[in-house]
């Protein structure tokens, strides 16, 4: 029997509802908080819409509304994240998760 890779492994505990909270850093400065979901795709048994929704603060306090949906796709034993440009689902990232002590760390080709 064939065990799990770790990146099928975090692509599997990723389904569900998620808080997000990030920072942004350089030439736009600001922070989003909100709400994500990852939910499988049907008939694509490797492949999460993922949909967020939550504020938008620019780094000189302006709030917006935002929201955004990507694909996550596990695929050769990397996770694929798609964004949506003129109608069309374009490769965004390429992410290879490991273990590093209690964290997950990831690297990515942008």
């Amino acid at each position: 029997m064939c065990s799990d890779s770790f990146n099928e492994k975090v692509f599997r505990y990723l389904e569900g509802a998620w808080q997000v909270e990030r920072s942004f850093r350089g030439s736009y400065e600001g922070s989003f908080a909100g709400k994500a979901c990852f939910e499988r795709l049907p008939n694509e048994s490797a492949t999460y819409l993922y949909n967020e929704q939550g504020g938008l603060i620019h780094g000189q306090g302006q709030q917006f509304d935002a929201k955004q949906n990507y694909r996550y796709r596990l695929a050769m034993d990397k996770l694929e994240v798609y964004k949506q440009e003129d109608g069309a689902w374009e490769l965004m990232h390429e992410l290879d998760f490991e273990e590093a002590g209690d964290c997950l760390t990831a690297a990515h080709v942008h």
